[in-house]
């Protein structure tokens, strides 16, 4: 036989097998679609015949030759079916139900977990860009010590070496609710030199602190909006900011649902708010008060006062409080008026505890089911840890003193939000979290944290719902560990609080394989590891070993075997509900019998110098989500800035400081300077400047790092201080997308024509009192004007000619209506199941808060692109919704605010389809506007012509761009769009074609199944309904024939397939006067 035998597969290869190994190794290079820096005849024919066969890849998911089949695949996991599982996201002191799909063991969408208390089913933006936060390629990959790469089991060593020295050791987390690490904290302090303080930059504990005034106990409090019909909001962006805002959203927007009753029946809630910054609450507001912020704990006294009757001479304080008394009823229902008053975290404790009592007296505590529930933080059934500022005080002062050998700290970052100038005294300090920033830079050892996608772990809501969490994905990055994991190692180092015993210690290691099969987790995996603990030793308490029996209510074992064969069946359906308890115990809540009341000094802190507010931000939090790229290019719900934060002051007080719009200023407090863009504000009060923390990160990272300033360093340990302020000269760029889109743009410009529909403003948002619409019904246009006339009929004579009166003008006929239009007969077939189903979305307007999380969740959903600071301030954002912020009234000082998501109208008379040259936006049988990519060659005609200025453009290759593991965020059931390609909303078209193809297969009409949009189901106001429209049983079908339900520019004939139901405002008439400051 002869040896050395050449092998080739084509002539190529044998001529020249280096150039052709090479072809076959990038057979699809990541750059196909990009144009050659030299464009030859040659390279233009390769690639233009190379396109169709890579049109669909380059549409779709990673590139094939990175995908590996597998060699035994795993029993639930089948290519192309997505799998759901419950688990948990922490956030403080509450956390969030969800459930997380996950396609091929990879997590790529988030939704609300229906069952759980805090969520509802519901999401906000936070949980929906959560997911983002998984796949961050900034994220820290291994162990450091002292910059170089260290292990786990060294930094044990350290530890165990300090606590045999008898140093001591602190830890520092921010507020957390999780039961286990609640009671690793107890164990670790009880028996050990550690102490483990609670610390949060931006905290609720004025209002803790205030409770405790009120009722001699440290609460928190739950608010259920549901169950009153006045809501009195007092700095409080609790629809927002709150860490609870997904259920308040829920159940607020209950009560202003107007939907399946006559007009002169319709009810709704009334809504006061009391704040110095526009906020998302206070947008919502039928009485809208705004006041410095100094000057709002005195407004509160005066409330206050005139619960024991003493008038305030103020009308707007004498008003309202006749309107929320108990006994008061609503003049427009006739209904009993029940009422609540929400406090906010910058209000001081005083005003907390005035609170309290006022809602005490309006009897929120009284009831069945009470607007207003305490629970005591220090018993043992609540496992949430608080912000605790004199702790920390304390620790900075044993630092300052030398006392301290060590700081551990725990998902905090000081050094961004205060100063780590404060721990230079501190030999060893440790950082444990996300990303190596700017405090793990400072620190000896930095150990990565994983993602709560990655973990297992348990937490507690605000309402005492404990709840699982599970890893939806191993680690991406082996060095990392869930918070649990970390905080039990450390246990672990601990000397003399554990046996000897090698076999019982052998079962703490959380990588073991047959932990990873055998145990169940949390709640059961505690009771294999209690054995651990010397029973003989003293030291630990049987209360700390009964722990987790107390909690679950259980026969107190300590048998893995037992509790294994006892629980395994409520293992599993605590895995699957996402929840091991619903709520806490009805007595944990404080009873208003058991109030001690302690005295309450008031102090009068107005200032009439210019004060510097500081508050938390919609988008990146307190900075936790600033490395979030959806969260960034988000647009804020009121100022609509991206990718930066601003010093926001009133017109009056910008023009009193001559300032400009986007002048940049220095604003100089507690020694620190910081450089601002100036951002004039409607609706913000005057001789106050407010900026929002959470920008300005200074750390190795693509997104966060250089994005706008960093404020804290102007805080003083309150949430508002006296500053200086001086302009820099320059204007600096804001990427502002309020006027992007626009459909009532006035630029001389445009052509006649679109200047016509631009006009149209008024019509756009509709809305009118609650009042108006029970007395006259719904929304109708006064005034017809000549633009309109292609709506009007003329009356005619039986032979067709035109009726005239006597001046010789034509005689009016009924205006056509909103469906009239040759199509018609098309679309609106009686209901039947084996017709085509007819898809379409109503919004109500009343109820929508504003809060983004439909936009973030399209963009989960489908594959959106960001495209940076540079592109939105071109115009060039990708979202695929756009929610427009609109003021209204003559006071630019204090105006109405309304919001309006807008998005592809899915129009039957659509005019981006009558111009696309190409065929490439079509309508289907459903009658859905649907895009073909591979069709688009990017005239962009169809956005040129569409009213509604929803269509995106792909100007960039942003999605190649991106790196490849941001690219595993990614839909598998969602076309990947590339540069050159028109794209919008679907309406969700993977989700209705998956649903479509279940109800074939397995026989069942479409409406038998669940079928929501990614926007829908994401809406924690739920505002959208989406259905098929013809079907009776259906609650879009209801919407669209509700009196309130309108089209958006109707009037051009479009025919949208989404309406909208106009807005009710229900204001206190009563209150005419203005309120007068005090001086």
């Amino acid at each position: 036989m002869e040896k050395n035998k050449q092998y080739w597969k084509s002539i190529d290869s044998l001529k020249d097998p280096k150039t052709f190994n090479e072809a076959a190794r990038n057979e699809f290079p990541d750059d196909i679609m990009e144009a050659p820096d030299k464009m030859t005849r040659k390279k233009f024919l390769s690639i233009m015949g190379a396109s169709i066969a890579l049109a669909s890849l380059s549409g779709c998911r990673k590139p094939v030759q990175k995908v590996v089949p597998y060699v035994k695949a795993p029993q639930a996991v089948i290519p192309g079916i997505s799998n759901y599982y419950a688990t948990t996201m922490p956030f403080g002191m509450n956390s969030y139900g969800v459930i997380v799909k996950s396609n091929e063991g990879r997590p790529t969408f988030i939704e609300g977990n229906p069952h759980h208390n805090s969520s509802l089913g519901a999401t906000n933006g936070f949980v929906q860009a959560s997911i983002l936060d998984l796949y961050d390629p900034d994220r820290s990959t291994y162990i450091r010590n002292n910059g170089k790469k260290g292990s786990l089991n060294k930094f044990k060593q350290k530890v165990a070496q300090l606590c045999k020295d008898g140093k001591k050791i602190r830890i520092v987390s921010p507020s957390f609710s999780s039961p286990s690490i609640r009671k690793i904290k107890d164990l670790m302090e009880k028996n050990s030199n550690i102490e483990w303080v609670c610390y949060d930059r931006m905290n609720n504990e004025n209002e803790y602190n205030g409770i405790e005034l009120a009722t001699g106990k440290k609460c928190k409090a739950i608010y259920h909006f549901d169950r009153v019909n006045r809501v009195v909001s007092i700095d409080s962006d609790f629809l927002n900011l709150d860490e609870n805002s997904i259920y308040n959203t829920k159940k607020f927007s209950s009560r202003r649902k107007v939907r399946g009753v006559d007009h002169s029946e319709a009810k709704m809630n009334r809504l006061y708010v009391i704040e110095s910054n526009m906020s998302q609450t206070g947008a919502m507001a039928d009485n809208r008060l705004r006041l410095k912020q100094s000057q709002i704990d005195h407004f509160v006294y005066e409330l206050r006062k005139r619960f024991d009757n003493v008038e305030s001479g103020q009308e707007w304080i004498d008003k309202l409080y006749d309107d929320i008394k108990v006994g008061s009823k609503c003049k427009i229902t006739g209904d009993p008026n029940n009422a609540i008053i929400k406090g906010g975290p910058r209000l001081s404790k005083e005003s907390h505890a005035y609170i309290a009592e006022m809602n005490k007296m309006l009897e929120a505590f009284d009831s069945d089911k009470p607007a207003v529930q305490y629970v005591p933080l220090n018993l043992r059934k609540v496992n949430s840890c608080p912000s605790n500022s004199s702790d920390y005080a304390k620790l900075l002062n044993e630092i300052k003193n030398n006392e301290i050998e060590c700081v551990i700290f725990l998902d905090v970052n000081p050094a961004y939000t205060s100063s780590m100038n404060d721990f230079k005294n501190v030999p060893v300090k440790v950082h444990f979290g996300m990303h190596y920033d700017e405090t793990a830079k400072l620190c000896d050892w930095h150990i990565p944290k994983a993602h709560y996608l990655e973990s297992w772990g348990d937490c507690e809501s605000i309402d005492g719902t404990i709840s699982i969490i599970q890893p939806l994905i191993a680690p991406l990055y082996p060095d990392s560990f869930s918070e649990l994991d970390f905080v039990m190692e450390t246990l672990k180092s601990l000397p003399n609080l554990l046996t000897d015993d090698k076999e019982c210690k052998d079962r703490w290691d959380l990588k073991d394989d047959k932990f990873k099969e055998d145990t169940p987790f949390l709640k059961f995996l505690w009771n294999e590891r209690m054995p651990i603990f010397n029973s003989s030793n003293s030291k630990i308490s049987k209360s700390d070993k009964d722990f987790l029996s107390d909690l679950m209510s259980d026969p107190k074992y300590f048998s893995y075997e037992f509790m294994k064969s006892k629980y395994s069946s409520k293992w599993n359906k605590y895995l699957y509900d996402g929840k091991v308890r619903k709520g806490y115990p009805k007595d944990v809540y404080l009873s208003t019998k058991d109030w001690n009341p302690l005295d309450i000094q008031y102090k009068n802190r107005s200032n009439p110098n210019l004060e510097l507010v500081f508050y938390t931000s919609g988008n990146v939090y307190d900075g936790r989500f600033a490395n979030n790229g959806w969260l960034q290019e988000n647009p804020d719900t009121i100022s609509k800035i991206t990718w930066d934060n601003a010093a926001i002051m009133s017109v009056t007080t910008a023009k009193k400081l001559g300032y400009k719009n986007k002048e940049l200023i220095s604003i100089e407090a507690n020694g620190a300077k910081v450089d601002l863009p100036v951002w004039i504000l409607p609706g913000h009060a005057d001789n106050q400047i407010s900026v929002q923390v959470g920008y300005g990160r200074n750390f190795e990272s693509r997104i966060a790092n250089g994005v706008g300033g960093n404020v804290y360093p102007l805080m003083n340990g309150s949430y508002a201080t006296s500053c200086k302020h001086s302009s820099k000269g320059v204007d600096y760029t804001v990427a502002c997308t309020q006027d992007h889109h626009g459909m009532n743009s006035e630029n001389p410009s445009q052509d006649a024509a679109d200047r016509e529909v631009q006009s149209r403003l008024p019509d756009l948002f509709r809305e009118l009192t609650l009042e108006e619409y029970r007395d006259k019904g719904p929304y109708k246009k006064v005034e017809k004007r000549d633009k309109d006339k292609h709506l009007n009929t003329y009356k005619k004579d039986e032979y067709g000619n035109l009726l005239r009166d006597e001046k010789g003008n034509k005689i009016k006929g009924p205006r056509k209506t909103l469906f009239e239009h040759p199509y018609q007969e098309i679309y609106d077939r009686p209901y039947s199941p084996d017709n085509p189903p007819q898809w379409a979305m109503s919004i109500d307007l009343n109820s929508c808060t504003g809060c983004n999380s439909c936009a973030i969740a399209c963009q989960s959903e489908n594959n959106i692109p960001i495209v940076g600071k540079d592109q939105v301030e071109k115009g060039r954002e990708m979202n695929w919704v756009r929610l427009d912020r609109y003021y209204k009234g003559t006071d630019i000082d204090n105006p109405e605010v309304a919001f309006q998501p807008v998005s592809c109208m899915h129009c039957e008379s659509a005019p981006c389809e009558q111009v696309c040259p190409v065929a490439a936006t079509v309508h289907d049988d459903e009658g859905l506007n649907v895009m073909v990519y591979n069709r688009c060659i990017g005239t962009r005609y169809c956005s040129n012509n569409c009213p509604y200025k929803v269509r995106r453009f792909n100007f960039h290759n942003y999605t190649y761009d991106t790196p490849e593991i941001v690219q595993m965020a990614n839909n598998p059931d969602v076309t990947v769009r590339f540069r050159g390609v028109m794209e919008k909303c679907t309406y969700c078209i993977q989700r209705i074609k998956e649903v479509s193809h279940k109800s074939k297969v397995e026989k069942k009409p479409v409406a038998d199944y669940n079928l929501e949009a990614a926007c829908q189901r994401a809406c924690p106001a739920d505002c959208v309904d989406f259905g098929n429209k013809n079907n009776p049983n259906e609650e879009i079908y209801n919407s669209r024939k509700d009196d309130r339900s309108y089209g958006l520019l109707e009037e051009l004939n479009t025919v949208p397939r989404t309406t909208y139901m106009a807005k009710l405002r229900n204001p206190n008439t009563k209150i005419k006067k203005p309120y007068k400051v005090q001086a």
